[in-house]
């Protein structure tokens, strides 16, 4: 509360009430007036910006981290957020938010903000008016990019509990739930949404309950899952109760077994009389009969004991080193393998999805394929599916020894192939296996001892995640992921007795509907660039360092044309489509003395488009000087492409800005900041696109058949004027056509002066000889400079001739016609003329490949 002083020489009980509130306006109004003096800076002034609010020494006081653009998008979403909590708590202003955040940036992260802050204060005038939001924008769209936030949102909708416990789950919840706000945009929703991804065992018994809190419901499922990890372990009539521990996320009870002997044996129950006795037979501790009596040994085919146990081993070891009984010693030694953890009730191999047995799997990136990945630390060696290997065009290698490998279901497989070096992709890193090839039927690839020793694999059975100690500072965590079936090829047979048994049969026709409008979201790498792809321009382009320039001749004086005349339609049309221009400023009311008229031309789709007639004001516009790029030259600069897109930009003329002394001669004003494309224009990922007249695929160049369509229908040229229309389509493919000059040789003499248009049978032959070649014109290699070319030619008094090779495939076709010689018959020296000629045209035509 603020107290007024006494008035001088008045006692302050003879002040009357409303004198004293008077006197408490006056003071609080003249602190207000000193705050706003001293305090509020001027706008745009940064030095004065930063004079209030937090000191910079007390921002670094919180300990701030930097951020240097080498991180992940989720650390530089942490980092805004953990700057935006520090702001809070200094009370920073806007313009120290940029300031203080923009100095916490270091190596390519200030690069890239030395960079964008000369673009911004262009816009804004000056940094001080730059405010936190727009930076939270341009860094979002530098290091946190829509594509990494439409992921997290994906994930969020994905989002089951699976193997994580419920306070797993709810953190994870939480932390995804900010990128997808609109599916939990009330409390209600929240609930609903926890409830869909929460395990099934827990979510029948708090459903019933009908909660309405979010955080009400996560507590009374974390103690429901504690509950429920307290399971019966003993026969019927028995009460022992065993407590499994947090983080189990089963949805059913898990019974306890009983595991004695020197080897695992998985029984249903324990004996109620105590120990398992030991078996006479295999020393083993196990109930029922003995599993050595199904054992037949591989070396010596005797039942009761392994090769590795045999006998004869030591038979054969006492003639020395790599002895073999019978003769047997020019063959390759087998050795045994075997897969422990794939036993029935674990994981069935038809179906890989029971990710809840008690088993890792995920899945991993084999080149461009994702296999169904098993973690099996009971296998002895990792394998990959046979049918997932041609798949994967997968180099396979003979086994120095046949490997015979002992399946759960006592089934024996021998494998004789292995592909090494495999580069398995976990999380961003490669880790190389070595794969034996073998018939899986449920996984792509299984993961063995062999594999996870030799990268010092550490399993969290529980958490259902593998470590990998790649260094001293290296450490990889593979999260197990559940798998869903794949589905499998049966044959007529199988499916015959499938129905006959009662199956379910089903008829689907796969129809393919693509979409008739494109979307960012569909076209990868693409969708990173939103900015780019808009639907309307917004506004005139930058001022750049080139502009378009309109340089008149001397004495030239304005032109103004009468406008043409239009249908009412057009009229119409007009108007409409000049309101839009002027609304988004590309035209504006002009009294210049220049003028052009409007036309209307019709694009493909139907709709009309305005065109300015500026043909009047060319003809006294002095002309670029500058050289337009070669069509061949551009081509050159393809070789190697096997992916091709095409980007169309919007609007183009409207994206180049003319300069303002130059805009009066003109209808139109253009664009304001860098360059945009078409969508709806544009191609991507294409293995052959179409331009200018061409074909280009990873195969080479080829003549567009759409173009020369209409080669094929083209009349008897019956004038001078149709016959250099003709050669110059033709000419435009002249690459493409062996002996070019020699089959038009007879049509370019009729275009030439003083000639009599006379169109002969040589003519007519040459005409229609022309229009075949040109449909029937090969497709040209793309030239590869490192490579060596080989040329074929030849020379005469009537012409030359030659065709660029490369590895056997035709690069070009070149031809002329009359070369001058030294005589008019092949004297001494004449030949040596022509060579030379050659050479020097061969020289000319190639040089640049």
């Amino acid at each position: 509360m603020v107290r007024p002083r006494r008035q001088a020489n008045v006692p302050e009980d003879e002040l009357s009430r409303g004198e004293r509130d008077d006197a408490i306006a006056r003071a609080l109004n003249k602190m207000s007036d000193l705050y706003e003096q001293n305090f509020r800076p001027p706008q745009g002034d940064l030095n004065s910006a930063v004079q209030v609010g937090c000191t910079y020494e007390r921002f670094l006081a919180h300990r701030t981290p930097t951020f240097t653009g080498e991180e992940d998008p989720m650390r530089a979403r942490r980092w805004i957020l953990d700057l935006e909590r520090t702001f809070e708590v200094c009370g920073c202003t806007e313009v120290q938010m940029v300031l203080y955040a923009s100095y916490m940036l270091q190596g390519e992260a200030a690069y890239w903000w030395e960079t964008k802050r000369s673009l911004l204060e262009m816009e804004f005038g000056s940094l001080a008016a730059v405010s936190w939001q727009r930076f939270k924008k341009e860094f979002d769209d530098r290091y946190f990019p829509v594509s990494v936030r439409r992921q997290k949102a994906r994930e969020f909708n994905n989002l089951v509990q699976g193997g994580m416990t419920v306070e797993q789950y709810a953190t994870k919840f939480m932390e995804l739930g900010r990128f997808a706000p609109h599916l939990i945009a009330t409390e209600e929703l929240q609930v609903e949404r926890f409830m869909e991804g929460l395990g099934p065992e827990v979510c029948r018994q708090v459903a019933c309950l009908q909660i309405v809190e979010f955080q009400k419901l996560v507590d009374l499922a974390s103690i429901t899952e504690r509950e429920n990890s307290f399971v019966v372990g003993s026969p019927p009539g028995q009460k022992r109760r065993s407590y499994l521990g947090e983080g189990s996320s089963s949805g059913s009870p898990q019974k306890f077994v009983q595991r004695t002997g020197t080897r695992p044996q998985t029984t249903s129950g324990v004996r109620a009389g105590g120990r398992t006795p030991v078996c006479p037979r295999c020393s083993r501790a196990h109930e029922g009969d003995c599993g050595q009596r199904g054992i037949q040994c591989f070396r010596c085919g005797q039942p009761g004991h392994f090769a590795r146990e045999c006998p004869s081993l030591v038979q054969g070891g006492q003639g020395g080193r790599g002895g073999r009984r019978g003769g047997r010693g020019n063959q390759r030694q087998l050795v045994q393998a075997r897969v422990y953890a794939v036993t029935p009730g674990d994981v069935d191999y038809e179906a890989p999805e029971t990710h809840d047995a008690g088993v890792i799997t995920g899945r991993v990136r084999l080149y461009d394929f994702y296999a169904c990945t098993l973690f099996d630390s009971g296998a002895s060696q990792s394998f990959v599916s046979a049918t997932f290997a041609r798949m994967c065009n997968l180099v396979t290698e003979p086994l120095p020894q046949s490997l015979v490998v002992a399946l759960p279901n006592s089934e024996i497989v021998c494998c004789s192939k292995v592909a090494l070096g495999c580069p398995l992709d976990l999380g961003g890193r490669t880790l190389d296996a070595d794969l034996i090839v073998f018939k899986l039927l449920g996984f792509d690839i299984i993961l063995g001892m062999d594999w996870l020793y030799r990268y010092s694999a550490n399993i969290d059975c529980r958490r259902r995640v593998i470590g990998f100690q790649l260094s001293d500072e290296d450490y990889l965590e593979f999260v197990g992921s559940k798998l869903k079936a794949r589905p499998s090829v049966i044959s007529a047979v199988q499916a015959k007795k499938d129905i006959a048994c009662g199956a379910d049969a089903f008829l689907v026709q796969v129809v393919s509907t693509p979409s008739e409008k494109k979307s960012l979201a569909d076209i990868p790498v693409v969708e990173e660039f939103p900015d780019v792809f808009v639907d309307e321009l917004p506004g005139l382009p930058p001022v750049r360092d080139m502009e378009f320039v309109i340089d008149l001749e001397p004495g030239a004086a304005p032109v103004h044309k009468a406008p043409y005349r239009m249908a009412p339609a057009e009229l119409k049309e007009l108007k409409t489509q000049l309101q839009e221009l002027v609304d988004k400023g590309f035209i504006q009311p002009s009294t210049s003395p220049w003028g052009a008229p409007v036309l209307f031309v019709k694009k493909k789709d139907g709709t009309l488009r305005m065109c300015i007639d500026y043909r009047e004001l060319n003809k006294v516009t002095i002309k670029n000087k500058y050289p337009l790029p070669r069509i061949d030259d551009l081509f050159d600069q393809l070789q190697g492409a096997a992916v091709f897109s095409k980007i169309d930009l919007r609007s183009g003329y409207y994206q180049l800005r003319i300069r303002d002394k130059d805009v009066p001669k003109t209808a139109f004003r253009t664009r304001e900041h860098q360059l945009y494309a078409k969508l709806s224009k544009c191609e991507f990922w294409l293995e052959e696109v179409k331009f200018l007249g061409h074909v280009i695929s990873q195969e080479g160049v080829a003549v567009d058949p759409s173009k020369v369509e209409a080669v094929l229908s083209w009349p008897r040229p019956s004038t001078v004027r149709e016959i250099r229309s003709f050669l110059g389509l033709a000419g435009y493919y002249r690459r493409f056509v062996e002996s070019f000059s020699r089959l038009s040789g007879p049509l370019t003499a009729l275009t030439r002066k003083n000639t009599e248009f006379v169109l002969s049978d040589k003519c007519e032959r040459s005409f229609q000889e022309l229009k075949r070649k040109l449909t029937m014109a090969p497709v040209l290699a793309l030239p590869e400079p490192h490579k060596p070319f080989v040329t074929f030619s030849d020379a005469s008094k009537l012409g030359l001739g030659c065709v660029l090779m490369q590895e056997g495939r035709v690069v070009a076709y070149a031809s002329r016609a009359k070369v001058e010689v030294v005589s008019d018959s092949l004297v001494p020296g004449a030949e040596i003329e022509l060579n030379r000629i050659y050479i020097a045209y061969i020289v000319q035509v190639y040089l640049h490949l």
